[in-house]
């Protein structure tokens, strides 16, 4: 399997993000963890409850959900998407493990509630 570096990134259009992902994936290539943080972004400003699922699980699949990086991008994703309880049990099921995190995880969960707000 290939690996794609994540010029995603530089692409700001969030629905041009989620195809290029899809045919990335068609022919064979593995995102890095860059891809799929923009890919969270862009999945959350479209407001695609589905589709973060769906990546959530890719993450889960391929070994993200190790990286605090990602688990924050999740966290935010559910938020913007309205799923404020998935965002909440990826905040409950890591927070523990990962004390030292604890500033980062704070700051999502200050996000969480300022979408929540809106």
């Amino acid at each position: 399997m290939e690996y794609f570096d994540g010029r995603l990134s530089y692409v700001s259009q969030p629905q041009v993000i989620v195809d290029l992902f899809k045919q990335m994936c068609r022919n064979g290539f593995e995102a890095s963890v860059t891809t799929v943080l923009n890919l969270l972004s862009a999945i959350g400003d479209l407001g695609s409850y589905l589709g973060g699922e769906s990546l959530h699980g890719y993450c889960i699949k391929i070994g993200f959900c190790s990286d605090l990086h990602v688990l924050t991008a999740l966290i935010d994703m559910y938020a913007k998407n309205g799923q404020i309880d998935l965002g909440r049990r990826i905040f409950d099921g890591v927070a523990g493990r990962m004390l030292y995190y604890g500033i980062v995880w704070w700051i999502s969960m200050q996000n969480v509630a300022w979408y929540k707000k809106q």
